[in-house]
């Protein structure tokens, strides 16, 4: 259930992605939470394995700054 609701995340989020000059579409994800953060990593490690032209990035921030920094 978990990866279901991270990969449908994952999609929404493609929407927003970047594409560097190499042709590699690139996705930043920030989170607040390292827990949560290894199980995303897990879930996009699953997804860039399916789809190898996206690299999914994720960037911990401190709870107290991260709505500072959206």
């Amino acid at each position: 259930m978990l990866v279901a609701i991270l990969l449908g995340v994952t999609a929404v989020l493609l929407g927003l992605s970047a594409e560097p000059r190499g042709g590699k579409i690139v996705v930043t994800v920030r989170l607040w939470d390292e827990p949560i953060a290894a199980a995303y990593r897990q879930s996009f490690a699953a997804f860039t394995r399916s789809h190898p032209d996206i690299e999914v990035r994720t960037n911990l921030v401190a709870y107290s700054t991260y709505f500072e920094t959206l």
